[in-house]
């Protein structure tokens, strides 16, 4: 990921990922846990953004907090909200609208898959958009030239991709 996206200067977020795991209950997958030490909680190219547990400062440690985004009040019809067996937890946002879940089909993190629900899509069935691969994978995707975005609305490729940390902003 450092090849095509820079880390901010002032480095990552640091989490307690055992105290997430014993207060929150879920272990979250390898990829994600060192996308937030290398680069915290922000945004790609002022397009995606990405959640964390609660750090402190951060607007964007709200991954595990209360409100719509978490508590399933913001998408009712489809799949269930973890912790129910399947469940999707929210990670990411695009500036459009459209949201980023892992979809939590195993008891190891590590083989989640990412669903996005995009917002400006023309038609329900086009609205969850299974992306076969975790959240790294998905970034990478969604930054490079000649990839289609697996949001509804495509992003606009820049010749270097720029990571914004909540510090930065």
């Amino acid at each position: 990921m450092t090849a095509v996206l820079e880390p901010p200067a002032g480095g990552g977020d640091q989490v307690d990922w055992e105290r997430v795991r014993e207060e929150y209950g879920v272990t979250f997958p390898a990829d994600y846990r060192s996308f937030v030490e290398t680069y915290g909680g922000g945004v790609i190219d002022d397009y995606i953004g990405i959640s964390t547990p609660p750090v402190e400062g951060s607007v964007y440690g709200h991954l595990l907090g209360e409100g719509p985004f978490v508590s399933g009040q913001r998408h009712p019809e489809g799949c269930p909200y973890y912790p129910d067996p399947g469940g999707i937890l929210l990670w990411g946002y695009s500036t459009h609208g459209d949201d980023a879940y892992w979809h939590c089909t195993s008891e190891d993190p590590d083989e989640w898959t990412v669903l996005i629900w995009r917002r400006q899509v023309p038609s329900l069935e086009e609205t969850w958009y299974p992306f076969d691969g975790g959240m790294v994978e998905l970034l990478l995707a969604s930054i490079r030239d000649g990839r289609p975005s697996p949001f509804s609305a495509p992003s606009v490729p820049s010749p270097r991709s720029v990571f914004t940390s909540w510090r930065d902003e």
